[in-house]
């Protein structure tokens, strides 16, 4: 990580939990600012209205999200489309790249 931010970390504000109990201990999110990232989501990465506080949340890119976390929150999985069905063609960070973009599209002055 310190790598990738270069000079920019005094601009960033890092949080490290735990676990995920602990990220939502600490951080109480609304149901609705939480978008779990999978490869069979019920909705692409296109649908939701994210909202400033949305928090994006991805898996390890072998297994995905764990199911204490898909627990009771299936309606609130996204993906991003393939070209295929058959073959992933982006890793997580590339993944998470669009994906971050998609998210912002609309907030970012221009």
């Amino acid at each position: 990580m310190k790598r990738a931010g270069t000079t920019y970390w005094k601009h960033v504000r890092l949080s490290e939990y735990d676990s995920w109990q602990d990220f939502l201990d600490q951080r109480q999110p609304l149901r609705d600012s939480i978008y779990l990232f999978e490869e069979f989501g019920e909705q692409t990465v296109y649908d939701p209205d994210y909202q400033d506080d949305a928090y994006l949340v991805f898996g390890c890119e072998s297994a995905g999200l764990p199911e204490n976390i898909l627990d009771g929150m299936k309606d609130r999985t996204v993906r991003l489309p393939m070209r295929s069905d058959l073959v992933r063609s982006l890793n997580l960070a590339n993944t998470a790249t669009a994906v971050i973009y998609q998210a912002m599209r609309g907030k970012l002055g221009g």
